[in-house]
């Protein structure tokens, strides 16, 4: 395909500039947070994962709670 082509495709699919720029200004702005929020979590790994209220909460803590969990939602669907 020559350039001159692909300009007249471009042209006929007629597309408005000011919102290809606004689209742009969203992924821009959504991409500026995740690379935040992934920065943040590779600088705190387990203070992120485990933090609640500004607590930080011990893994054996975290995994006894999510076996209390499964321990009484198993036991609550067996009895019904």
């Amino acid at each position: 395909m020559c350039l001159e082509t692909a300009v007249s495709l471009t042209i006929k699919a007629d597309i408005k500039a000011d919102v290809v720029v606004d689209l742009l200004h969203e992924i821009i702005a959504a991409l500026t947070v995740t690379v935040e929020e992934v920065q943040y979590i590779l600088d705190n790994p387990v203070g992120y994962a485990l933090t609640i209220d500004g607590v930080v909460v011990a893994l054996d803590a975290v995994a006894a709670i999510v076996a209390a969990l499964v321990y009484v939602s198993s036991t609550s669907l067996g009895n019904i």
